[in-house]
């Protein structure tokens, strides 16, 4: 039964990574989920009331489970965001329990969105 639910674990993080590992990295010290458009049911970019840009991304339902047991496993840690190397959060505590379907990410400019929204946009 250990067995069985140790291989159901590891497909759903399997199944949630790209073997192009395009998409949008979330690390924490030493371990790191990448985030792909495999995961992904809708993504688009919008502003928040001062205009900061951030994209809504609407998850499937496997990887929002993995997801948030790699958040909930790390609870305490500093999380940082980055996409193509390039960072769109750095170091912010990993608080609460994360348990969304959704979530919206942070950017520092529209630019940097819009290409986030692109990596992880569903193929049509």
């Amino acid at each position: 039964m250990k067995k069985t639910i140790l291989l159901s674990a590891m497909f759903l993080v399997a199944a949630c990574a790209s073997t192009a590992e395009e998409g949008v990295l979330f690390s924490v010290e030493n371990r790191s989920y990448l985030l792909t458009r495999e995961c992904v049911k809708r993504s688009e970019v919008s502003h928040d009331l001062e205009r900061h840009a951030y994209v809504q991304v609407e998850l499937t339902d496997p990887c929002a489970t993995s997801l948030a047991g790699f958040l909930n496993a790390e609870r305490g840690a500093l999380l940082s965001v980055s996409v193509k190397g390039q960072y769109l959060s750095r170091s912010l505590p990993i608080l609460g329990e994360f348990q969304a379907r959704s979530l919206r990410i942070s950017s520092p400019d529209t630019k940097l969105a819009i290409e986030v929204e692109r990596l992880l946009s569903p193929p049509r």
